[in-house]
């Protein structure tokens, strides 16, 4: 790593910006957003949100490789690691899933593999 000019040293998480492309990029979703609440109220579409929640487990480095003469960066880490995803999705008229009609709860019908971490290798 040294014959290419990189040195291992503490890196410096990389500050946010909120500059005028991301300005406009936020402006065009909550336009964009408008125009699909007033398409939903119309019954032209149903809107599906979405989202995802982590189980996991993780740290970040304090240490990098950077270029000799430089000051080492790193991305703020959003994630912990290895982590279960568990997604969800529901519209106005509730969760997009299967109901057991007895219990009134969502079906649960995902199988877990022996000698596996996770239910889809």
């Amino acid at each position: 790593m040294r014959r290419m000019g990189l040195r291992y040293k503490p890196s410096t998480p990389r500050e946010r910006s909120v500059n005028a492309a991301r300005m406009d990029q936020i402006r065009d979703f909550v336009i964009e957003y408008d125009k699909l609440l007033r398409e939903e109220e119309a019954g032209n579409i149903i809107i599906v949100y979405t989202d995802e929640s982590y189980c996991d487990t993780n740290h970040a480095v304090t240490c990098s490789w950077h270029p000799e003469g430089t000051t080492g960066t790193r991305n703020k880490s959003s994630s912990r690691g290895r982590c279960i995803i568990m997604m969800h999705a529901i519209t106005k008229f509730g969760p997009l899933t299967e109901i057991n009609n007895e219990t009134g709860c969502p079906v649960d019908d995902l199988k877990w593999r022996k000698n596996c971490d996770t239910p889809h290798s």
